[in-house]
């Protein structure tokens, strides 16, 4: 039987500038980018990561890092301004929830924002 896995990663401003080459060279096959953070934050290198991953020949989606105090309604609209229209064979948007503690508490601001962030 062959291998079923696929191999991706995420990258925001905190890996600085991405050899996307060597990433792509290393078998992996799709890349989350950071889009947005809270309600009024884009990540310093959204842009230029989510144009060199479609450079580079991979699968790429846009997430936005969730932050619990902040209404979920700026954070769509913060998220949606970042990445803008997606293209035919991106991925669907994706929530990070790490240490968000609070969205267990209230599971339907989840289900909101992402309904919501539909990008045109």
């Amino acid at each position: 039987m062959t291998d079923q896995n696929v191999e991706g990663v995420d990258v925001s401003s905190h890996q600085g500038n991405v050899d996307w080459s060597a990433i792509s060279q290393d078998g992996v096959v799709f890349v989350f980018v950071r889009a947005s953070i809270g309600g009024h934050q884009v990540d310093a290198h959204f842009a230029s990561n989510w144009s060199r991953v479609g450079d580079a020949g991979l699968m790429r989606g846009a997430y936005h890092y969730y932050w619990p105090l902040t209404a979920w309604q700026h954070q769509a609209d913060n998220f949606i301004n970042a990445v803008g229209n997606l293209q035919a064979g991106d991925l669907p948007p994706a929530l990070d929830l790490e240490g968000a503690l609070t969205i267990l508490r209230s599971p339907t601001a989840g289900s909101m924002f992402l309904s919501t962030s539909d990008c045109p």
